[in-house]
């Protein structure tokens, strides 16, 4: 009896929707004062390995509040951020900047500890160490993307608020004086 063979061919195709981040943390730290963070990741991919840590940061509030218009929905910059992980973080305007406005845009307020994630089983989890070092005042979105092309991968947001430090008194010392007067006295200095 003679035996035939035949390839077969499946065409998988599949559909991934991303609604939300799996997880949100928040902080908020003064201006030019680095505040610290630690985030337990846990594996949300549920098997042993070796994840690749990549960030994008948006301002959603400037300093008086007012929320800042997106061009993306957050679902939109998740899926963003997992189609294309390795685009510039921050995009410069089509104007030419100046030589102080590009380093402030290449200012890295977020600073972590590690850019590799490693589990070793599917129950492990890792500490991740986060600073926020702002220079700006307003609320920041922090996506992080742990990616393994052959694993998987997903999706933590940090908010992040910086504000201004209170304000410190000089001198407890008043001085009074009017155009073109002078004023003499002591001042008093903490030993």
């Amino acid at each position: 009896m003679p035996i035939f063979s035949s390839p077969v061919v499946v065409d998988l195709i599949s559909d991934v929707t991303v609604t939300q981040p799996d997880e949100t943390h928040r902080i908020e730290g003064l201006v030019y004062e680095p505040t610290k963070l630690t985030i337990p990741i846990k594996n949300y991919i549920g098997i042993p390995c070796s994840l690749r840590l990549i960030s994008r940061v948006t301002q959603i509030a400037k300093e008086n509040g007012a929320k800042i218009n997106q061009p993306l929905s957050l679902q939109e910059q998740i899926v963003d951020l997992i189609n294309n992980p390795y685009e510039e973080e921050i995009k410069t305007d089509d104007k030419e900047l100046t030589p102080f406005d590009s380093y402030i845009k290449k200012h890295k307020m977020f600073i972590f500890s590690q850019n590799i994630i490693e589990f070793s089983s599917k129950e492990s989890e890792v500490e991740l160490e986060v600073e926020f070092v702002p220079i700006t005042i307003g609320e920041f979105r922090c996506l992080l993307a742990f990616e393994d092309e052959s694993s998987g991968e997903f999706i933590i947001e940090i908010i992040a608020k910086s504000t201004l430090p209170p304000p410190t008194e000089v001198s407890s010392n008043k001085f009074k004086t009017e155009a073109n007067k002078t004023y003499s006295g002591y001042i008093q200095l903490a030993q």
